[in-house]
């Protein structure tokens, strides 16, 4: 109808605009306020169309939301098999053996890497930019990575960290949970809050080029492979990372959410859990597809969490109005029976970056409840949170105060210190 309009209101403009004649400011203006006015309306058709094909906004009543910023209303529901204490005390402890090891055996090459990083102190963390090895097109590596230090990391050069891997949407970059998300700046919140301890983030590229390689291993390029192996490996040996299990989550948004999702429930032995935000759950190729078509029943999440259930814990954000994952997340849930399963509902949330932004410290939250490494409690493995440092950076014995969900969320601002090695800024978005 906006199609129809525009094109009509055109036509007029092209065919009778002259008979509102030259020989006064008033006709110019008409003139001129009918030809804005037809390219307004072409403008909003075509904008209209591609929110159609890619569903940012639900309705008019969620970009009026959007647009005053009145927050969206939220539910909350747990299903599954949550762990027990006895359960989690015990995962606690082989983690910290875990850890233990790990630090003992990375110690001096961890401290060589860091030495080179040339790191400084920073009240709000820094982010840097490496390569990983271990993915190539062309002839060359192409794994490039972002990752955040917490500003305890230079402070407290005894302590270890748990990790969370984020994943980007498509099309995106690395640079889209420091310049859009601003997830480190929710991070600090949190550890501010007493919701959960500092960790590090990383964000892998999971899409050289603008491939849409859906983090799978095919045709080629064994992205699965990099991103839930390599990467986590290279982290563990060169940062102060902890390496158990209970000690990394992932995080995604739109095809990112896939990822995230696929990594933690096909690599149970790597990650003690996952959230997905606007996610789905089986690989949705748009360009690019390794398979010719027919896609390995292992990526079949829905089918996986039946057949093969770990103990792990997810947080999945549901919209039924997503067009892209409203009904495979609900459908995602009602199999995944036997995890310890967080469903936040947004009924009338469009696919965009602002509804997932608002919902970043209730993941955190979530993440210091339901994993004893990321509690605002736990202690590094090498040093227990009993020095000025370490308590400054959310390692008291605080407990994590309520989750957001029940308030306003408040607007997270902050300045981004270290190195960015002049990266250039985002490319547009479509899934995610």
């Amino acid at each position: 109808m906006i199609w129809i309009l525009g094109l009509l209101i055109t036509l007029f403009v092209a065919l009778r605009g002259h008979a509102f004649g030259t020989r006064s400011l008033k006709h110019v203006a008409m003139r001129l306020g009918g030809m804005l006015t037809s390219t307004f309306v072409l403008v909003l058709a075509a904008v209209v169309t591609l929110n159609s094909k890619y569903g940012w906004y639900s309705s008019w009543q969620d970009v009026q939301a959007a647009v005053t910023g009145t927050p969206p209303t939220i539910e909350q529901h747990t299903h599954g098999k949550a762990r027990t204490q006895e359960q989690k005390n015990e995962a606690l402890q082989q983690a910290r053996q875990t850890d233990a090891a790990a630090d003992a055996k990375y110690a001096a090459q961890r401290a060589r890497y860091e030495a080179g990083l040339h790191l400084k102190p920073s009240s709000t963390g820094q982010w840097i930019k490496i390569n990983i090895p271990g993915i190539r097109m062309q002839g060359k590596d192409i794994g490039r990575v972002m990752v955040w230090l917490p500003p305890s990391y230079t402070s407290d050069t005894k302590r270890t960290y748990p990790v969370i891997e984020a994943f980007h949407g498509m099309p995106g970059g690395t640079l889209d949970y420091q310049r859009v998300f601003h997830l480190d700046a929710s991070l600090r919140d949190a550890v501010s809050r007493g919701a959960m301890r500092d960790a590090i983030i990383i964000v892998p590229q999971e899409m050289p080029a603008g491939i849409d390689t859906e983090c799978v291993d095919g045709g080629g390029l064994n992205m699965e492979t990099w991103l839930t192996s390599m990467v986590p490996d290279y982290i563990t040996q060169n940062f102060r990372a902890q390496a158990s299990r209970e000690a990394w989550t992932t995080i995604g948004v739109s095809a990112g959410g896939w990822c995230s999702s696929m990594a933690t429930i096909l690599h149970p032995d790597r990650y003690a859990g996952g959230a997905s935000l606007g996610g789905y759950y089986s690989p949705q190729f748009d360009t690019w597809n390794p398979f010719n078509g027919k896609v390995p029943e292992r990526y079949n999440l829905i089918e996986q969490v039946k057949k093969n259930p770990h103990p792990q814990s997810l947080w999945v954000l549901v919209s039924g109005a997503d067009k892209l994952s409203g009904a495979s997340s609900e459908a995602f849930i009602k199999a995944a029976t036997a995890y310890d399963v967080t469903q936040v509902d947004l009924p009338h949330a469009g696919h965009r970056v602002g509804v997932w932004e608002t919902t970043f410290p209730d993941v955190f939250t979530w993440m210091g409840k339901t994993f004893p490494m990321f509690a605002a409690s736990a202690g590094s493995t090498s040093q227990q949170a009993t020095s000025p440092s370490s308590a400054a950076a959310g390692t008291s014995q605080v407990q994590p105060s309520a989750s957001s969900l029940t308030r306003r969320h408040r607007a997270l601002t902050h300045h981004v210190t270290g190195s960015t090695n002049g990266l250039v800024g985002l490319t547009p978005r479509t899934r995610g």
